[in-house]
């Protein structure tokens, strides 16, 4: 019968011998990698990357001033999902009311009876616009920090990408991607992804030709 420290040896032989193929036999540099070493860790490499690639979740925010909706799309795939949509009461010329419910003043037309809403003053639109992005900028950044997605793309008209990017003051906490100077929020699902699939790189880690 085999003794214990035989047994050991045959364990430890046969150790080395599984590790044969990933090593060179006598290498002047312990720490150098064999050929198939090299070949085996560059496919565990690709392997997760096109796991990453599969599960990958990219949200997209197509917004304005007063309304925003949030697409949801997984490994770059050929749909979108509306996960979210908020609107800004105050900038959806909802007919005469503000806040607390209070009625914004008509005035009286020159010609007949009828009246129209008096336009809110340049500062309370200002400040209802930058609200309403800190309001989305906040959303996003617990999403992300709850792993909800992985990559986000802004599309806004150029000035309220610009507020947007106010209150984004780390684009990195929100996993930003790219952006899209574009006033698109109106588009149905279908259309907004053919609009968009070739101006963003929606897949991840691939190259997509891009359109003016």
């Amino acid at each position: 019968m085999m003794g214990l420290s035989a047994l050991a040896d045959a364990h430890a032989a046969a150790a080395v011998a599984a590790q044969a193929p990933f090593r060179t036999a006598r290498s002047i540099d312990a720490g150098q990698v064999s050929p198939a070493r090299a070949a085996y860790s560059l496919v565990e490499r690709v392997s997760l990357r096109l796991r990453e690639y599969i599960m990958s979740t990219a949200w997209i925010l197509v917004s304005d001033a007063a309304r925003a909706r949030i697409f949801e799309t997984i490994g770059g795939d050929a749909s979108l999902v509306e996960v979210a949509c908020y609107t800004n009461p105050a900038l959806r010329g909802t007919p005469a009311l503000t806040i607390a419910g209070r009625t914004v003043p008509r005035t009286q037309e020159s010609v007949g009876s009828a009246r129209h809403v008096i336009e809110p003053h340049t500062g309370y639109k200002d400040k209802e616009t930058h609200g309403f992005a800190h309001m989305l900028v906040v959303r996003l950044l617990n999403a992300h920090a709850h792993h909800h997605y992985d990559r986000l793309f802004l599309v806004a008209p150029p000035h309220f990408l610009g507020v947007l990017h106010e209150h984004l003051r780390q684009p990195a906490t929100v996993g930003f991607a790219e952006e899209l100077a574009k006033d698109v929020v109106a588009l149905p699902p279908a259309d907004l992804l053919a609009y968009l699939k070739p101006r963003l790189s929606l897949r991840p880690g691939l190259e997509d030709a891009r359109a003016g």
